[in-house]
């Protein structure tokens, strides 16, 4: 009973002025009243009968003044509370009119006004917190409706041909400015993916860009952790330092982007065309780079660790200095790639190393699995680090007796296929590949696959 009645009555301003008004009244009422007259007689105690006529009106007066005092206070409290009160609906009222007039600036036919509209609901992120989430599914919205999707049959170059009508300029300077999306979209594009305004976004608020052409945005420092870029063309995009761990960019579009200093740790790459792009520093720890196509891509001093490449294509890329220790290269292409003084420690490589250039490369541990080294730059104390299984050498690493030793220990040792599963979760503040704790919309699970090599028991 008590809890239906909860229910049904709720406070509001107008109860609260009745209740105030009504208890300053029964205060006032027994201060001017023989009950009040009593009270200070029985507050006075045996002095009462001890005092004359004036001590007994003074302390009267007081006890009156001290109750007419106290009422003031209450009224104070209570306008300070109708001053809260007006000042949150106000709030709330600006805050809406604000989010309205924002929406309605979208819609606006002329560029300037709609993005306007962006700017204003980008502001309004950073300032409303609690509709935050609102904001961004509004952005994430503005920028699905007003760019283009991308063109199937068309590759990147008949695409931007098709666009301008014309040739394309040569350098990737000059296509920029011809190719880059317009005005309010690129403004929506930092607006939704500012790191200051993630922050105020809810982490289970996924962006979602699929099949969309943002070829040659602009997303220096971008927070895109968990975001969906499937099929999403973004040729020449400059984005260095941007944030793209746990990305879904299978299929995506990233020839020739700048990513230098990008974070993109358990990425889904399969299938991504990354010919060309600038990858310096880039954190690809766990990424899945499967059938990806990363030909004359730069990955100087890259973190690679732990990635899946198969079946990528890595011809002319530049790995100089990068970090490849666990990688698992099955059937990577890597003619004429450059690893000099890259880190393979573990890494699993059964590919294409015609012409690759391996000097000064860490190869501990490395297993290579029927890979044909006979036009490689390699020497033979890498070969000696390694686990050489069924590899083609030159005639004068054959002849090397440390080369021979080792070719012929390896010989001895059993291989078995690994799988396993891992579980990615992108939330802040949590590191990849932890068990999530809940339902997440950034979490996902992925296959890890590798080969383990160790000598036979009694071998």
């Amino acid at each position: 009973m008590r809890s239906r009645w909860r229910r049904r009555w709720r406070p509001t301003r107008g109860s609260a002025v009745a209740a105030g008004a009504v208890l300053g009244g029964v205060l006032l009422a027994l201060v001017y009243s023989p009950a009040g007259r009593w009270l200070v007689r029985w507050t006075c105690g045996p002095e009462w009968s001890r005092m004359d006529g004036a001590a007994r009106s003074a302390a009267l007066g007081q006890f009156r003044l001290a109750a007419v005092q106290s009422v003031g206070v209450l009224g104070a409290g209570a306008a300070l509370v109708f001053t809260g009160f007006t000042y949150r609906l106000s709030r709330r009222a600006q805050v809406t009119d604000r989010f309205t007039k924002a929406v309605e600036r979208l819609g606006a036919p002329e560029v300037h006004v709609r993005l306007g509209g962006v700017l204003a609901l980008e502001r309004f992120v950073r300032d409303s917190p609690a509709e935050a989430a609102h904001a961004a599914s509004l952005l994430n919205t503005f920028i699905r409706e007003r760019a283009p999707r991308v063109r199937s049959l068309e590759g990147g170059a008949a695409a931007l041909r098709a666009t301008l009508g014309r040739r394309p300029p040569r350098t990737l300077a000059a296509r920029r400015p011809h190719a880059a999306p317009e005005a309010d979209v690129q403004a929506a594009l930092t607006a939704l993916t500012h790191p200051a305004s993630r922050r105020h976004v809810p982490p289970d608020t996924v962006i979602d860009l699929s099949y969309l052409n943002l070829a040659y945005a602009d997303l220096p420092y971008a927070d895109l952790r968990g975001a969906r870029l499937v099929h999403t063309d973004l040729t020449g995009v400059r984005a260095p330092g941007a944030d793209l761990s746990g990305a879904w960019l299978l299929h995506a579009k990233l020839a020739e982007a700048e990513l230098d200093g990008a974070r993109l740790d358990y990425a889904q790459l399969d299938h991504a065309d990354l010919s060309g792009a600038r990858l310096d520093r880039a954190h690809l720890a766990y990424a899945w780079l499967n059938r990806a196509d990363l030909s004359g891509a730069r990955l100087i001093d890259a973190d690679l660790s732990r990635t899946q490449v198969v079946g990528t294509d890595l011809a002319g890329a530049e790995l100089n200095a990068a970090d490849l220790t666990g990688a698992y290269l099955h059937g990577a292409r890597l003619t004429g790639a450059r690893l000099w003084d890259a880190n393979l420690t573990g890494a699993q490589v059964n590919g294409d190393l015609t012409h690759a250039m391996l000097g000064g490369a860490t190869l501990t541990d490395a297993v290579l699995s029927h890979v044909d080294l006979r036009n490689t730059l390699v020497g033979a104390e890498q070969i000696v680090a390694a686990r050489p299984l069924a590899v083609r050498l030159s005639p004068q690493l054959a002849a090397d007796p440390r080369v021979a030793a080792r070719l012929a220990t390896v010989a001895t040792w059993s291989h078995s296929f690994l799988c396993a599963s891992v579980t990615v979760d992108c939330h802040p503040g949590r590191p990849p590949g932890a068990r999530h704790a809940g339902a997440s919309g950034l979490a996902f699970e992925r296959t890890v696959l590798g080969v383990a090599l160790s000598p036979r028991p009694g071998g």
